[in-house]
């Protein structure tokens, strides 16, 4: 799942990954990092441009700490599951009234 991609960003250090799975998700909704191809040299080249870029870093790890507290707090995470148990709740109400 890429527990430690959250991990490494919940503490301001920029990610590179490669550009697959749940990677890509995570990374785009936090901002906290590079997604690059899937090949060595394209993934050394994303660590080169964050190292070589300090304020580049600098904005990245920002990014993503402030990422990871608005998407995967426990808080964010509940508040998910609270509005998928609303839905279901509201059709059940829904399909219920109907079949009445």
């Amino acid at each position: 799942k890429g527990m430690y991609l959250l991990e490494a960003m919940a503490a301001g250090t920029p990610v590179v990954q490669p550009r697959r799975g749940a990677f890509v998700e995570t990374v785009e909704r936090t901002g906290g990092g590079i997604l690059t191809d899937t090949t060595p040299r394209a993934i050394a080249e994303g660590l080169r441009r964050i190292a070589e870029q300090p304020d580049l870093a600098a904005e990245l790890g920002a990014r993503g700490a402030r990422g990871v507290r608005e998407q995967y707090s426990v808080q964010a995470e509940a508040d998910r599951v609270l509005a998928v148990y609303e839905q279901l709740v509201a059709a059940r109400r829904t399909t219920g009234a109907r079949s009445a």
